[in-house]
This record gives C-alpha cells, sequence and structure tokens, in this order.
C-alpha cells in the first residue's frame, strides 16, 4: 500500500459558500502547519489564550488563514480541521482546510499543499485507502460513491443500507455455512469407510438449499426487481413533428428546458434530463420528430431519435388527439411496437368541447394504455405518471424495499456463486465423486469474497475506485 501523503479538492468546481482541501498521509499534520497560521485565539470566560505556536490538537477546529510559504502573503481566511488517525476517514493523519470557494483561491491552496510535499490523490483514492486501512469493506466503498449518485430518496436509502454493512453482513454469513459444511463433509469422507457415502447426505443437501441458496437467491432477487431505483429509466418521448414532445418534457420538469415554437421540426437533436416520479428515478428524452424529410439537420436528428428507440425501456407514443392517426403515426408505431408503450394523445385543449375518451385506433394493440393529455394546460399529466409507474411495475418496490439489494457487480459475484453451488448440490445428490465437492464450493467462496473485497486484486480494485470522483 501506498504510504505517502496525498490532497485534493473536496467539494465541486465552482463559486460557493465554502470549497474543502482534503489531505490524508504522514505529512499531512506537518504540511498544514507549513501554510497555516492561526488566528489570535480569543479569550472567552477568562480562559488564557493559548500560543500561536502550540501544536495543533486532533479532532479541534481551528481558524487562521492560508500563506504563500515563500512570501506569507496572505490567500484566504480558512477554518482548519485535524482528525489524527486512526480516527479519521482513511484511519490515517487528515487535515481538512475549509477555505471560501472559488476557482483561483481553492485551486491556490492545493498548489501551496503539493508544493508542501502533497501528491494529487487519484480517483476515489481516499476512499480507496479508508478501503485498504480496514476501516470499510468494499461494498461500504461502493455504497460511498451510490449515496453521491444517488437521485431519488429510495436510491439514497439503498445505499444507505449499504453504507451500514447489511450485504456485508448477509455475505460473511452464507461464506462462513458454506466452510462449515464443506468442513463437516470432508470430515465425513476421511473418517468414513466408504467415500462415496455421507451419513445424513439429504440433511446436508436441505442445508446447503436453505441457508445458502436460498439467501443468495433472495440477494440476486432484490438486484433484479430494485435496481430501478439505482439505474432509473429510459423513458422516451417518440412522435411525428409538431404533437407536443418538448411541451410534454418541459411539462414534466416543471421547467422550459425545450424550445417549444408552432414550426414542425423545431427539435433538431435529442435532449436528456433526469426526472423522479413517485421515487423512481427516470432519463426523460425529448426526441426530434420521425417523419421523412429532406432538411439534412433534421435528417440527422430523425436518425439519432432511432438511436433513442433502441435504448428506450419506456416509450410515450405522442399522437395529436385532433387528428385520425397518420401514415407517419403508423409507420412510428410499427417501429416502436415491440417495445413498452403508453399513447399519449395530446392537445385535447384544442378541442372544441370537452373531449371524450378517444376511441383507440383500431391499429393499435388494444392492451396498450392511452392517456388523453393537454402539455400546454398541465392536464392529465398526473394521470400519465400514475401510468408511468404501473407500466414500469414499480409500485410495490415503493413500499417494500428489501433489507440489501446488491448493485450489478455484486450481483455478477452473487450469480456466480449460485451456479458453484448448485454444481455442488448436484455432485452430492449424484453421490458420484463427492470428493470434488471442495472445487465448486472454494468457487463460491472466492466469488462471494470478491463481493466484500477480501483478498481482492489490484485490477479490481483499480476498477471499483476509478468511477469515484477526485476528492473522495
Amino acid at each position: 500500500m501506498k504510504t505517502d501523503t496525498i490532497a485534493a479538492i473536496s467539494t465541486p468546481p465552482g463559486r460557493g459558500g465554502i470549497g474543502i482541501i482534503r489531505i490524508s498521509g504522514p505529512k499531512a499534520i506537518d504540511i498544514a502547519g507549513a501554510i497555516f497560521k492561526r488566528a489570535v485565539p480569543v479569550n472567552f470566560n477568562n480562559e488564557q489564550p493559548q500560543p500561536q505556536s502550540e501544536q495543533l490538537i486532533s479532532h479541534k477546529i481551528y481558524f487562521g488563514k492560508i500563506v504563500e510559504a515563500a512570501t506569507q502573503s496572505i490567500i484566504d481566511e480558512v477554518i482548519l480541521f485535524y482528525m489524527a488517525g486512526p480516527r479519521s476517514y482513511t484511519r490515517e493523519d487528515v487535515v481538512e482546510i475549509q477555505s471560501h470557494s472559488g476557482p483561483v483561491v481553492i485551486e491556490l491552496i492545493l498548489g501551496q499543499v503539493l508544493k508542501k510535499g502533497a501528491r494529487l490523490a487519484e480517483p476515489g483514492e481516499f476512499t480507496k485507502r479508508a478501503f485498504l486501512n480496514g476501516r470499510i469493506d468494499l461494498t461500504q466503498a461502493e455504497a460511498v460513491m451510490e449515496l453521491i449518485n444517488a437521485k431519488t430518496t429510495k436510491a439514497h436509502e439503498i445505499a444507505a443500507r449499504l453504507l451500514n454493512g447489511n450485504i456485508q453482513q448477509q455475505i460473511k454469513q452464507i461464506r462462513k455455512k458454506i466452510l462449515d459444511i464443506l468442513a463437516s463433509i470432508e470430515a465425513n469422507l476421511e473418517f468414513s469407510e466408504n467415500a462415496d457415502i455421507i451419513a445424513d447426505n439429504l440433511k446436508i443437501i436441505e442445508s446447503i438449499k436453505n441457508e445458502i441458496r436460498r439467501p443468495l437467491c433472495d440477494l440476486a432477487n432484490a438486484h433484479q426487481n430494485n435496481r430501478i431505483f439505482r439505474d432509473g429509466v429510459y423513458l422516451a418521448i417518440i412522435g411525428e413533428p409538431n404533437v407536443g414532445k418538448s411541451s410534454l418534457l418541459n411539462c414534466l420538469l416543471k421547467k422550459e428546458r425545450a424550445i417549444v415554437t408552432p414550426v414542425a421540426g423545431t427539435t433538431r437533436d435529442y435532449i436528456e434530463e433526469w426526472i423522479e416520479i413517485q421515487g423512481i428515478p427516470f432519463i426523460l428524452c425529448d426526441s426530434a420528430g420521425l417523419r421523412e424529410t429532406g432538411d439534412l439537420l433534421e435528417s440527422i436528428g430523425v436518425e439519432k431519435t432511432k438511436e433513442v428507440i433502441e435504448k428506450s425501456q419506456l416509450i410515450l407514443f405522442m399522437i395529436d388527439a385532433n387528428q385520425s392517426l397518420s401514415k407517419t403515426d403508423l409507420d412510428i408505431y410499427k417501429r416502436i411496437c415491440k417495445k413498452k408503450i403508453i399513447i399519449v394523445a395530446n392537445k385535447i385543449d384544442l378541442m372544441d368541447s370537452a373531449p371524450p375518451f378517444l376511441e383507440r385506433p383500431s391499429e393499435i394493440d388494444e392492451k396498450i394504455p392511452l392517456i388523453q393529455t393537454s402539455a400546454i394546460k398541465n392536464i392529465g399529466i398526473n394521470k400519465l405518471k400514475e401510468i408511468i409507474i404501473k407500466t414500469c411495475n414499480a409500485g410495490d418496490g415503493l413500499q417494500n424495499l428489501p433489507a440489501c439489494v446488491p448493485n450489478l457487480r455484486q450481483n455478477c459475484l452473487i450469480e456466480e456463486s449460485l451456479s458453484a453451488i448448485q454444481e455442488g448440490i448436484n455432485i452430492l445428490e449424484s453421490k458420484i465423486g463427492i470428493e470434488l465437492l471442495a472445487i465448486p464450493f472454494n468457487s463460491a467462496i472466492k466469488s462471494l469474497e470478491q463481493i466484500t473485497g477480501d483478498g481482492s486484486s489490484e485490477d479490481l480494485l483499480d476498477s471499483v475506485f476509478k468511477t469515484f470522483c477526485v476528492g473522495k
């Protein structure tokens, strides 16, 4: 493990109230001491003021100035927080400098820190050090980034449970059970006169199914049923030009994100925005209208819309409620009919009287839900949201979120472990070559250990932590 001192800006770029520079490693306090000058302490309650030269005490906050080391010129007034290891995020000595946040001031402070011997941290290196120093396991390290990236309260709840170590505890319990059963089987093999016959064989198989395979299946199912809260749903608005796609995008977002004009073909490129609907994150995409066109720019937009259709998980197929389906509408329907679809009959505000419920066009599958809306007047939008949630089959998950929801990497390893456990069950049930049982069981253990990071390779750690931001 690297034992040098690292530093990075831990707050987002731009102007703000506070910017934080984080330093971690054996030289953290020396580096801070070279550029930080404490302010004259204020005497509260007749306490004796402490001298400027006094050594900084761990887990106390200090006010002062950051100065340029060579000239002693002041860069900014700051608050400094020193945490001696192992009582810190990385279990190393850590110093955090809170300054005013601005592109210049915070870079100047970081520059002084680097000049005094720190190096710029790699993405996720602070959290990686927390993992390598035993403060957290790999599932908790991943949870840190999931907390940062959480787009809904449910996604945050999943990440918080990971950070609490819920999956780590379950995986370790399952791993221990595999080791216990493996030890029992090996003992029976060693002391049995007939190696092909194991006492209580059916009881062992039942134990494996109930105490190992079932909890692993529960974790795999939790990932499958609830990954929507992490990954979101790619929701595309598709239709011919001038049916109100951009107006619907703006209505759902509750802001003017897309340009809306009466001119058909205004949208030339697709627009993507995150939106939360009843706790579910959606990537909402407004696309160019699909039609034959001789306009070069519009034709490029049409081609991109076709790409959007391919990757969409749910499509809002917009039609004009005031007109019969056109040939273009039918061509679009043929292109998207194998996807999950909601038909949005828009512009009902333009009807002369209160609109009756539209008759479903005979060319459209009767199972596809149809909703009448006016994106301009915000009519039918709440009902549309309800149908979106129902179509995604996401309603139950809002109330029944399981204790642990593995992420994609963890689930792949769970599936590998399940496959190995099933192979072991098949060997036991066949009563042939039982001495080979250690091979699949050890394979299952290895997969589980990669989930928590026990014995992880450098390549695995690099693949996990490279997705982190630099200051975390």
